[in-house]
């Protein structure tokens, strides 16, 4: 047995004040593993993450894993010039503390913790272990006066340890570990733990529109002609990588990013707008899929001004005007008549929840049911939500207002929307702390912060209405909690 790992009898001691009951076969795997040994355990994206304080765990994690334990053993340091005797005294008591890595380099090199006396280091995030120079730092001075404390570390970004050559070694040396655990979701152990409680699963396709089919032709078209452009202006550069399909791909900025950093500064500026062009034209394609038609059109006309047009070559194609004539036909009908299309997935989606569902809660004869619609991102939660409270025909309404899209006159089967919303009062100026006038950038940042990272809504049938007509609104009682989820999320956003 390597010098500083625990004995089989001494380990066995700790697993009797352990509850392993609630944890599957693959997780029970996990814990058993790195705790036999030291190592790098890397799961796959949403696996499990498992005695000084876990170090790069952020103040969410903290609370969960406090609250979690419930013990008066865990500790949140926090560093003030008037506390040193106080964090001394707090060290010496032992348990387990959450300490940031600049708190914690600056004890240990001004020798207020006992390093011989810590009993090992948790490493949450250990792929970031080489970005910052802090960690590593702290656990050399930590394996330099303790060569029998443990160093647990855990990832869940396979992603980052396959960029470089010897990512995984490198990682694994600056964190003193000699092991190395992989659990990917094909394991067999975890494929068999999860089995028992496989879902029952109904995929359902959704077909894109005539009009988005047409569009979608447009811009890859769009997206060939540039990348050929740009491979023909760049024939001594490796360029395979960009293809159509591969721009497709969620990967797309980083491998563009890998492929053309070291050579940027020799690329033309025409090359460097071809590169930003296929970036547009990537956006336009998503937006076109993920976002509602008139947010779609909007974004879509606001490259086909002179200003844009000058730089970017492909709006003069012959593709880019079919595209801005064919986007105009996504949301106008015969004389500039505003009659958006609905995006296809959204009567599958209201179907689902207005009759398939109901159904089956009429049938269990059971009224307590939770729904819960998982989204992609922010933006497409907050848009689900505006939906289901407003109604697909208001929400776009509503929204052809917000882009302020001009029309002359709307589709009747809006006109409930233009006597609710039609005679809209001018917005007043918003002004910020000096009083003085919100400039547009100001306002699109607010904006982006009122978006949530989650919504909770109530359904019930409307008075009078028909046995399949149901109304969603904001749950009252959960506007604390989702004040907080959003506290949060835009405090994460502003520091990530």
């Amino acid at each position: 047995m390597a010098e500083g790992e625990p004995e089989s009898s001494e380990i066995d001691q700790r697993l009797e004040n352990v509850d392993l009951e609630y944890m599957l076969e693959f997780e029970t795997q996990i814990f058993l593993d790195i705790l036999h040994k030291d190592g790098l355990t890397v799961a796959a994206k949403q696996g499990p993450q498992l005695r000084f304080g876990p170090v790069k765990s952020d103040k969410t994690e903290e609370t969960f894993f406090m609250n979690k334990i419930n013990d008066g053993n865990l500790h949140r340091t926090i560093y003030t010039t008037n506390t040193t005797e106080r964090l001394e005294d707090v060290y010496l008591s032992g348990g387990v503390h959450f300490i940031t890595t600049r708190i914690l380099v600056v004890d240990m090199l001004k020798n207020r913790i006992p390093i011989d006396k810590i009993t090992g280091f948790i490493i949450l995030r250990a792929h970031k272990v080489l970005e910052s120079c802090q960690e590593a730092f702290a656990l050399r001075l930590f394996r330099q006066s303790n060569k029998t404390g443990f160093i647990k570390a855990f990832s869940n970004s396979v992603q980052s340890f396959t960029m470089g050559f010897g990512h995984v070694e490198r990682v694994m040396r600056t964190l003193f570990v000699k092991e190395l655990y992989i659990w990917p979701r094909f394991h067999s152990m975890v494929i068999q733990s999860l089995k028992q409680y496989e879902p029952q699963v109904v995929e359902l396709h959704v077909p894109i529109s005539e009009n988005m089919s047409n569009m979608q032709t447009y811009i890859l078209e769009l997206m060939n002609m540039t990348v050929k452009e740009l491979k023909r202006i760049n024939k001594t550069v490796e360029l395979q990588e960009i293809t159509v399909e591969n721009c497709l791909t969620k990967k797309f900025q980083k491998n563009l990013q890998m492929q053309l950093d070291g050579i940027w500064n020799q690329l033309s500026d025409k090359s460097r707008q071809l590169v930003a062009d296929l970036k547009t034209l990537r956006h336009l394609i998503i937006s076109m899929h993920y976002s509602d038609p008139i947010t779609f059109y909007s974004t879509l006309s606001s490259y086909r001004t002179m200003e844009y047009a000058q730089t970017a070559t492909w709006v003069w194609s012959e593709p880019a005007e079919m595209l801005f004539s064919q986007a105009s036909t996504l949301i106008f009908t015969g004389d500039k008549e505003l009659n958006p299309e609905f995006c296809p997935k959204w009567k599958t989606l209201l179907d689902i929840l207005k009759v398939e569902i109901p159904h089956e809660i009429e049938k269990s004869n059971n009224h307590e049911n939770k729904i819960v619609i998982l989204c992609s991102d922010h933006k497409t939660c907050h848009q689900l939500k505006e939906l289901l409270t407003h109604g697909p025909h208001n929400y776009l309404f509503l929204m052809a207002l917000q882009k302020k899209i001009t029309f002359k006159k709307i589709n009747d089967s809006f006109s409930n929307c233009k006597k609710d919303d039609g005679n809209v009062a001018p917005k007043k100026p918003k002004l910020n702390e000096e009083g003085a006038e919100k400039k547009p950038e100001d306002e699109k940042t607010e904006e982006c912060e009122d978006i949530r990272s989650s919504y909770l809504l109530t359904m019930s049938q409307s008075s009078g209405g028909s046995k399949e007509d149901y109304v969603f609104e904001p749950h009252e009682e959960a506007q604390k909690t989702s004040s907080i989820c959003n506290a949060a999320w835009k405090s994460s956003s502003r520091h990530s």
